[in-house]
């Protein structure tokens, strides 16, 4: 009995051992890159500037929308239902760090900027123009 015991041990075993081999790990780790994979790439670079300003949505939009909503036109959509508490807080600067929680998105829309600043003239897939005109973008 023991003899099978550690047959079946040393079979299990093998079969882990065998398992764990390169492809599985090229096959779903595709996504990680090192730096210089994305800023040698176009696409990966689009995509790098679009996650840097994925980090503006939500609390982090600009102090003239409201409820997520980008297109208020009039200053006058702040002072109807119960906005107007949040908004002066907000626009007399009398919140606190835990005010929807928006400081540590907007540090990791901040990095993810400031990587890309860095690194774009890597690319020399894009024109010198173009590379000048994609920092303005995270600079303006």
């Amino acid at each position: 009995m023991k003899k099978i015991y550690k047959l079946y041990i040393g079979v299990l075993l093998s079969v882990i051992a065998v398992s764990c081999t390169d492809s599985l790990i090229r096959k779903y780790f595709t996504d990680r890159r090192s730096l210089e994979d994305v800023f040698t790439d176009k696409t990966y670079t689009e995509e790098w500037l679009v996650h840097a300003y994925f980090f503006l949505g939500g609390n982090n939009m600009e102090v003239s929308t409201r409820d997520n909503i980008l297109w208020n036109f009039a200053d006058d959509i702040y002072f109807g239902g119960n906005s107007l508490g949040d908004y002066k807080k907000f626009k007399t600067g009398t919140y606190d760090e835990n005010w929807y929680q928006s400081w540590g998105a907007s540090y990791k829309g901040i990095r993810q900027a400031s990587i890309f600043i860095k690194n774009i003239d890597m690319n020399t897939k894009f024109t010198e123009e173009e590379r000048a005109d994609l920092k303005a973008l995270l600079v303006s």
